[in-house]
C-alpha cells in the first residue's frame, strides 16, 4: 500500500527532526532500562511489531489490518483488527491508521525495557510529541489519549480509536482467546488476569504472525512460563504444531535439538518440517540456565542463535 508505505518510511526517518531518534534519545537519557540492549535492537523490535501488524493489508483483500493469518489461532478475540472500509478519504485513512500504529509499536519496543515510573514519563513524552509541530505527522494524524497511561490503550484499527485495555468491554473477550483448550488446575498453570497480560498476549500474537521469536525474561516466578503456555494454547492445532523444551545447567546440544526435531518429519532432501503444511512453534524454557564451556561461551544459546540467524542446523548424525 503507497501511502502505508510512504508514511511508515517518512516516521522510520532518522534526521534531527524525525520521531524515532528523538524517541531513543529520550528514553537513553532520562528513562531507567531495566536490561541492557542496544539501539539496534529496539529498532529491530520496532520493526517487528510493524511487519506483525501488517499495516500493507487492504480491506477489500481479505486480508487483517493488525492481524493476519487469523486460521492460526482457535478464537479471535479483540486482537483480530479489522481495517475500514475506505472511501474517498482512503489516504487519509490509511495515513492516520499507520501513525498510530507506529506509535503503538514505538511504546512497546523503544519503551519496553525501561521501568515502571521510566514508562510514565515516556508515555507522557509520546504525548507531548503528538502536539509540537517538530513532528508534522504526529501532530495531523495523531490522536493520542490527552491524559492516563499510553501502556493502558491499545490501537484499535476497526474504530481509528486508542481504547483502554480494562474499559472496553473486550478484556475479557481477549483473554477468552488464549484459554487453554484442556483444563488443568495446577498452580503453576494459572495466569493471573491483568491489563499487561492481555497487552503482551496481544504483541506475542503480532509476533508469532510475522514469524518473529519472542523472548520473555523477568524475575523467578514472575508468570513467563504461564504465559507463553497460554499462547500456545491458542494455536489452532490444524495450522500448528507446539512443544515445550525445558532446559538446565546440564542439558547438551544434541539433546535439546534432538528434543526440537521429534514434532519434524523428513520432507525431502535435508528439509525437515511439521507434518502437512502446519508451522512449527517451540517454547523453550528455562534458557538462560545454559552452562558455560572452557572458553566462557554458551553452546546451547549459540545452537538457537545460529537457527535464528541461518535458518538452520548442522545434522549431528553425519557432522
Amino acid at each position: 500500500d503507497r501511502p502505508s508505505g510512504d508514511t511508515l518510511a517518512a516516521l522510520l526517518g532518522y534526521g534531527d527532526t524525525d520521531i524515532l531518534p528523538a524517541a531513543l534519545s529520550f528514553v537513553s537519557g532520562d528513562c531507567r532500562f531495566v536490561t541492557t540492549i542496544g539501539e539496534q535492537s529496539l529498532v529491530e523490535m520496532l520493526c517487528s511489531i510493524l511487519d506483525g501488524m501488517d499495516l500493507a493489508a487492504r480491506p477489500d483483500s481479505g486480508r487483517a489490518v493488525g492481524v493476519g493469518a487469523g486460521k492460526m489461532y482457535r478464537r479471535q478475540g479483540s486482537f483480530k483488527l479489522k481495517g475500514p472500509s475506505f472511501d474517498t478519504s482512503e489516504e487519509e485513512r490509511v495515513k492516520k491508521l499507520t501513525v498510530n500504529a507506529f506509535i503503538y509499536a514505538l511504546l512497546w519496543s523503544i519503551g519496553s525495557h525501561i521501568d515502571r515510573d521510566s514508562r510514565l514519563r515516556f508515555s507522557s513524552w509520546v504525548q507531548q510529541a503528538s502536539h509540537q509541530n517538530q513532528f508534522p505527522l504526529l501532530k495531523r494524524f495523531a490522536n493520542l489519549p490527552t491524559t492516563g497511561n499510553m501502556y493502558d490503550y491499545r490501537w484499535n484499527a476497526q474504530d481509528l480509536a486508542w481504547r483502554p485495555w480494562r474499559l472496553d468491554g473486550e478484556h475479557e473477550a481477549a483473554l477468552q482467546q488464549f484459554t487453554p483448550a484442556v483444563e488443568d488446575s495446577s498452580m503453576e498453570s494459572l495466569l493471573v488476569r491483568s491489563t499487561e497480560t492481555v497487552a503482551l498476549l496481544s504483541l506475542m500474537t503480532y509476533l508469532h504472525h510475522a514469524r518473529h521469536p519472542t523472548m520473555l525474561f523477568g524475575p523467578s516466578g514472575g508468570g513467563k512460563t504461564a504465559l507463553a503456555r497460554y499462547f500456545l494454547s491458542s494455536l489452532d492445532p490444524e495450522h500448528s504444531v507446539t512443544a515445550v523444551i525445558s532446559t538446565n545447567a546440564r542439558s547438551t546440544n544434541p539433546e535439546i535439538q534432538s528434543a526440537l526435531e521429534v514434532p519434524l518429519e523428513l520432507k525431502s532432501g535435508r528439509l525437515y518440517a511439521p507434518s502437512g503444511t502446519r508451522l512449527a512453534t517451540f517454547l523453550i524454557d528455562d534458557i538462560h540456565l545454559a552452562s558455560e564451556d572452557s572458553f566462557g561461551d554458551q553452546p546451547l544459546v549459540e545452537l538457537f542463535r545460529h537457527f535464528l540467524h541461518y535458518g538452520s542446523w548442522f545434522d549431528i548424525q553425519t557432522c
